[in-house]
């Protein structure tokens, strides 16, 4: 559904559920992925509509996404944007504050889980400060060569990301509050 500062053409393109499953039974998605009763994909015509006005295309997909596109895509770049910690995006989160409980640990998890799909990737920018990360990918577009973190050390930091997930006490502290029963927000 469309948020209301979002306009249509620009932002996305906003199609109905039922369309949006003709566009995938014909053949014109590139990729597309459902993420929390959502449906989102990349159109082929916009690909095709990019490169006949002689640009490179940027793909901003997540990684059901990206496992879908990349068979298809030969000599695509592949950035893995990752959080400083797993903390830090809990406290991103909780401090949009527009969902319950249940659904930003939902969406922790599924951020968790994404980090097991890191061998798939060429390169991964830390996200700890929009300028420094925006000039990172910029690099990385540009000349291939990524400022801080190659593969080998990427790889590593989703392990130890997920690590994170596995023994912060945090987790198993919001892990208690979802098992009682609690929806309750806090702050």
């Amino acid at each position: 559904p469309k948020r209301e500062q979002e306009i249509d053409g620009e932002h996305y393109h906003f199609v109905a559920p039922a369309d949006f499953k003709r566009l995938i039974e014909r053949g014109e998605m590139l990729e597309w992925a459902e993420v929390f009763g959502n449906m989102y994909g990349t159109g082929r015509s916009e690909i095709k509509r990019i490169q006949q006005a002689g640009h490179d295309v940027l793909l901003e997909i997540d990684v059901q996404g990206w496992h879908y596109a990349r068979q298809k895509l030969d000599e695509a770049t592949a950035i893995f944007i990752l959080p400083p910690s797993m903390a830090i995006l809990w406290e991103r989160l909780e401090k949009r504050a527009t969902e319950p409980l249940e659904v930003r640990f939902r969406r922790l998890m599924a951020a968790a889980g994404e980090l097991e799909a890191a061998h798939i990737y060429d390169y991964f920018i830390i996200n700890d400060g929009m300028d420094v990360a925006y000039q990172e990918l910029v690099d990385i577009i540009v000349t291939k060569q990524p400022r801080s973190m190659g593969k080998a050390e990427g790889e590593a930091r989703c392990r130890a990301l997920l690590e994170e997930m596995k023994t912060a006490p945090w987790v198993k502290e919001i892990k208690a509050q979802l098992a009682g029963g609690s929806n309750q927000e806090s702050g």
